[in-house]
Formats: C-alpha cells, structure tokens, sequence
C-alpha cells in the first residue's frame, strides 16, 4: 500500500491545512468577544470551527490511508497513535462546541464553547508538532518508498 498523493503530492499534508488554520482562529475570536468586541466575533468563531470540523475530515482519511501505508515503520507507531488521538480529541471538541453552542446565542457559550475551543486548540497544537515530527524528523516513507537520508554528509 502506498501514501494517497495527487499528481505526486501527498494529501494529508496538504488537506491538515485548512483545519489547522480555522481551528486556531477559533479560540482568538472567541477572546475577542469575550473582551466585549462583539457578539459577531462569537458567530464568526462558531462559524470557524464548524469549518474546520468539516474540512478535517478529509485529511483524517487521508491520514488514516498514509498511516496504514506506513504500519511497517516500527520506529514510530508510538507517534503516529500519538498524533492521531490528539488530533482527533481536537476534532471531538471542536464539534462538541458546534453541537452545544449556538451561534446565533453566544451568551449560553460564554464558558462551554469557549473552554472547549480552547481544549482543541491545545489539543491540536500538540498533535500538529507530533505530525511535524513524523514529517521532519523521522521522514515517514510511505510503503514501497525509503525515507531520504538526512546525515551531514548527503545533504
């Protein structure tokens, strides 16, 4: 089994953006009403991560058919599982807050969807570095290729 490309592109890497992106300025809006800005910045953050919920879907797929390409890399199943839990518990917050929260009545999110924007977020930040490892440091081959060698001496 091979890593899902298009035109010779890995996917995941290039579909996690999305997500990323609306799920970080998530909770920033969420601060910006809280700080009295506007209850447009609630809707505007709701808006967001429900956004991000949908776009990541495609990329956990995409990640899911990479990992299992790569189930022969011993070295590091410890992070691809670490990668994976902590990304999708940042799914499941986001859509937790999606589900709970309105956004057309931001005063019933003021604790609940702001506090599990905020999970998310930190929960996809320390999946994101975990993925940036998997990328960068251990050059995660998918099957049938060979990780390219990184020593001083072949760059």
């Amino acid at each position: 089994m091979r890593r899902l490309t298009l035109g010779g592109v890995p996917l995941h890497p290039a579909l996690v953006h999305f997500p990323v992106t609306l799920w970080v300025l998530a909770p920033l809006l969420d601060l910006s009403y809280l700080l009295g800005w506007g209850a447009q910045f609630w809707r505007l953050g709701w808006i967001l991560a429900f956004a991000g919920a949908v776009s990541a879907l495609p990329a956990v797929a995409a990640g899911a058919l990479d990992a299992l390409a790569c189930r022969e890399v011993e070295t590091v199943q410890a992070l691809i599982w670490t990668h994976a839990s902590l990304v999708l518990s940042s799914w499941t917050f986001f859509a937790l807050a999606c589900l709970f929260c309105s956004p057309n009545a931001p005063e019933q999110a003021r604790l609940a969807g702001c506090l599990l924007h905020l999970a998310g977020a930190v929960s996809l930040v320390f999946g994101a570095h975990a993925g940036g490892r998997l990328a960068h440091v251990h050059h995660l081959p998918g099957a049938g290729t060979t990780a390219r060698d990184t020593s001083p001496m072949n760059l």
